[in-house]
């Protein structure tokens, strides 16, 4: 069963909120269930949780074989992956060469392990 889930930054400065996302009179809007409220976001902000890990469009991770074992560069630092939803799925994309790495679903095919380090809107991208 799919599940429909966004998140998004709020315009408010409180942080994120997770819940249904809704357009209304030219607002964007996440509606949280837990608090019965609508709390607007930033339109740019706004990504689809995906059902295969607890990570959503934007976020920046570190992968590997498992947490001590992270895919690094040529100076030894973990690598950075972005979660992008590109062709009705979602793929991971190494971020110092913008290179497509493949999909996301991939790590759990390979057993391989992740870390959410952060999100593009965060600080932008590092």
């Amino acid at each position: 069963m799919r599940q429909i889930l966004f998140r998004g930054l709020r315009t408010d400065g409180k942080g994120w909120v997770e819940g249904y996302y809704l357009v209304r009179a030219e607002k964007h809007v996440i509606w949280n269930r837990p608090d019965i409220q609508a709390h607007e976001v930033l339109p740019s902000s706004v990504g689809q949780f995906n059902n295969i890990f607890k990570c959503f469009e934007g976020d920046l991770l570190h992968i590997g074989i498992d947490e001590f074992n992270l895919i690094t560069n040529d100076k030894g630092e973990p690598v950075k992956y972005e979660v992008r939803f590109d062709g009705c799925e979602y793929t991971l994309y190494r971020v110092d060469l913008d290179l497509n790495w493949g999909r996301l679903s991939r790590l759990d095919e390979m057993g391989w392990c992740f870390e959410v380090t952060g999100n593009i809107h965060e600080g932008g991208k590092p």
